[in-house]
């Protein structure tokens, strides 16, 4: 083994500071800071090639490189979303969802993970399942201000409540149900935009049925025959005063 000297590392940010020679069995340590791009964020990856070129103590040249892929830079940004279905206006006292009533829908937004998150959005994707436009809390569970759905900051496990109505439908009662789904999207410091999606479904019973006038035959018969009956002994009390 021989001594190493006019070593110099590169990579794609160009030189790197290291010393300059190395004893034979021995290491070191190089670093670089290196600021990532939009372009890396989005695509969730970083590349790198590192370069090292340097001679031995016979004066030949040695050379030595690595390829690195950096992945997953959006590992720990996530979000989450929740749902839940109240009967805010039973407008029928029926006690159960029916034509009419008004169903209102909370939603719990969670950014479920280290990165604060950006750009916070919640859309209903059929925008004919809700009657009113999200709205949302000023202030987070948290404290945190938290502005319009779009350009709203949501930092790590806080969790913000939005809320909309949705009137009973003839459609949705013929259906049995009144469904929702809701889409939330975020967009973390490192990676590309995550999202997170949830769903209820309201189940609107049939309408019970009028009341039914049940006949029974045997006794229909009965009546015909008092009837039959009672025209008999008339025409005989009529004929007898006619003697």
């Amino acid at each position: 083994s021989l001594a190493l000297s006019a070593l110099a590392v590169v990579d794609f940010d160009g030189a790197v500071t290291c010393p300059s020679t190395l004893a034979v069995g021995a290491s070191m340590v190089c670093t670089r800071v290196h600021a990532i791009t939009a372009t890396e964020a989005g695509a969730g990856l970083v590349f790198n090639q590192v370069d090292l070129a340097g001679v031995d103590a016979n004066s030949d040249p040695v050379i030595a490189g690595d390829f690195v892929v950096t992945q997953n830079l959006g590992g720990d940004a996530g979000i989450r979303v929740f749902k839940s279905p109240s009967l805010f206006d039973d407008v029928d006292n029926s006690g159960v969802a029916s034509i009419g009533d008004v169903l209102r829908y909370t939603f719990v937004i969670k950014n479920d993970n280290a990165q604060t998150l950006t750009s916070v959005n919640l859309v209903e994707p059929d925008p004919s399942l809700i009657d009113t436009p999200i709205t949302c809390n000023p202030t987070t569970l948290n404290g945190q201000p938290f502005a319009a759905l779009g350009s709203a900051v949501l930092l790590s496990n806080d969790v913000e409540l939005c809320q909309a109505d949705h009137t009973v439908t003839a459609a949705d009662a013929a259906s049995g149900s009144a469904d929702n789904l809701a889409e939330a999207t975020a967009q973390p410091g490192i990676g590309g935009p995550v999202q997170g999606t949830g769903a209820s479904a309201v189940v609107i019973p049939a309408a019970p049925a009028g009341p039914v006038l049940e006949v029974d035959a045997n006794a229909n018969w009965a009546l015909l025959l008092l009837l039959a009956a009672m025209v008999l002994v008339a025409g005989r009390s009529m004929k007898l005063r006619q003697i």
